[in-house]
């Protein structure tokens, strides 16, 4: 019995399947292994985890992003959001109040903060691009209007530094919260009957309505979730730079995150 003669397109196919969903991970490897030829040091355990601590606010900021995003939104305010959310941490800390109170604050702002994007977007049927672009726009005016145009600066605090500057043995404290909230993101995203819920809204948004799926509660649910995360970014921020952020950061940081969410889905 002769062998069927093999397709010469299915080959082709399966390349190009394989580089859609690879290609970023393997341009990124391509890269590190350049910057590891051009400077041995860049692959030294200290290097790599000072590389870790610099990008978890950027990867909470992300996550954040990613969250809505599966859910069929975009989040134009997350970067002003973290930029708030510092400020408000560097002022309490300066007026001499309690760290936990500050981190408290901010949590609640940034919950309040994604139940208004929701309800904007939800109730008055604004587009997420649009409603997210008008809160980012009153959040750096309350910046401004809270530090005076000026950054906030603290010095060494014994709580707030531990968790910006800290170390567990070689670990950064930032890097191992930042990867605590990423878990407990991932588990509620992948294992729970909301979290796929928002997956199937943001994929098929007339499917999951036919199958009962409320749109307006997963976009609730997701700007809540990134409210959350942004809040505890600006304070890890704020941990991490004594304070002290350029007036910029929030829209800079923005920009790559929206990236990172981009290529990862």
């Amino acid at each position: 019995m002769k062998n069927k003669p093999k397709n010469p397109v299915s080959q082709p196919a399966t390349i190009g399947k394989f580089l859609v969903r690879f290609g970023t991970l393997i341009g990124i490897c391509v890269v590190l292994l350049v910057l590891g030829i051009r400077s041995p040091n860049f692959f030294a355990v200290s290097n790599l985890f000072d590389v870790l601590k610099q990008g978890s606010t950027l990867t909470l900021i992300a996550v954040a992003q990613t969250v809505v995003l599966a859910a069929g939104g975009f989040d134009m305010s997350g970067g002003s959001l973290m930029q708030f959310t510092c400020n408000i941490t560097a002022g309490m800390v300066i007026a001499g109040n309690d760290p936990f109170l500050a981190i408290l604050a901010c949590t609640l702002l940034g919950m309040v903060t994604g139940i208004v994007n929701s309800g904007i977007i939800n109730l008055l049927r604004i587009p997420p691009f649009v409603a997210t672009l008008g809160t980012s726009l009153i959040l750096n005016g309350l910046s401004l209007l809270y530090n005076g145009g000026v950054a906030l600066t603290f010095g060494y605090h014994p709580v707030l530094s531990v968790l910006g500057q800290g170390y567990l043995g070689p670990v950064p404290v930032i890097f191992i919260i930042t990867v605590a909230i990423l878990a407990v993101v991932h588990v509620f995203m992948k294992h729970t009957r909301t979290g796929l819920r928002m997956y199937a809204t943001g994929g098929n948004p007339a499917a999951a309505e036919y199958k009962g799926i409320s749109s307006k509660r997963c976009m609730f649910v997701a700007f809540f979730i990134a409210g959350i995360v942004l809040g505890l970014a600006g304070v890890l921020q704020a941990a991490y730079n004594y304070g002290a952020s350029a007036l910029s950061t929030g829209m800079d940081v923005l920009i790559s995150a929206l990236a990172a969410a981009l290529l990862g889905s």
